[in-house]
């Protein structure tokens, strides 16, 4: 999404994890950026950290667990005193520091707080998806553990009505089968049952 949305700005936008490793680099279409960057050279695998390049934004945001901008002569660097960073920390579902999310520009002078902004922004999105997967993860956890003690025989169903999941009891009951419930039509097991066709059809 930010890639999109950075297409035709003069930017670099950065993604490191923890350790301040560059996870990805994508480099804007102008020919400045792609000469800059060679200068710098931020590549995926590349390391930025505190004791690697000195103070810049990404490297502090890891640091102090907060979103930074540095401008120009701000870096210790001479080689990126230019420079603009805005940076932003990503934490995991468990509020760990996961990485950083960066956008860089070539000219401090174009220095705004709109640039962080849309980092913290992004980083909060990146942050949004880590909670949907856990939550997820979480949810089948619990549905596995539900299926796995249940005393009672539990299929699931697709929109189809075919059986996709079938715990053990669900399984020992229909063992006169002579194959896995997985792929078999419910009616054919049970018959037409209208609660399940109107469920099916109904949602």
């Amino acid at each position: 999404q930010i890639e999109t949305i950075l297409t035709n700005m003069e930017s670099i936008i950065l993604l490191s994890d923890e350790n301040g490793v560059m996870l990805r680099v994508i480099v804007g279409s102008t020919e400045l950026l792609a000469e800059q960057n060679r200068r710098y050279k931020l590549e995926a695998g590349s390391v930025w950290t505190e004791k690697t390049v000195g103070t810049c934004a990404h490297g502090l945001s890891l640091i102090l667990g907060t979103p930074m901008q540095i401008c120009g002569p701000e870096h210790y660097c001479e080689k990126y005193e230019e420079i603009t960073c805005s940076s932003a920390p990503i934490y995991d579902a468990y509020k760990m520091l996961a990485g950083t999310l960066s956008i860089v520009t070539p000219s401090y002078q174009q220095q705004n707080s709109h640039t962080l902004a849309l980092a913290l922004n992004m980083a909060s999105a990146i942050q949004s998806e880590f909670q949907y997967q856990l939550h997820n993860e979480l949810n089948n956890e619990l549905l596995r553990v539900t299926y796995d003690i249940s005393d009672e025989a539990l299929i699931t169903l697709n929109k189809n009505g075919a059986i996709i999941k079938a715990n053990a009891v669900a399984r020992e009951l229909f063992s006169y089968l002579d194959h896995d419930l997985t792929g078999i039509p419910i009616n054919e097991i049970l018959g037409n049952l209208p609660v399940i066709q109107s469920t099916l059809e109904t949602g």
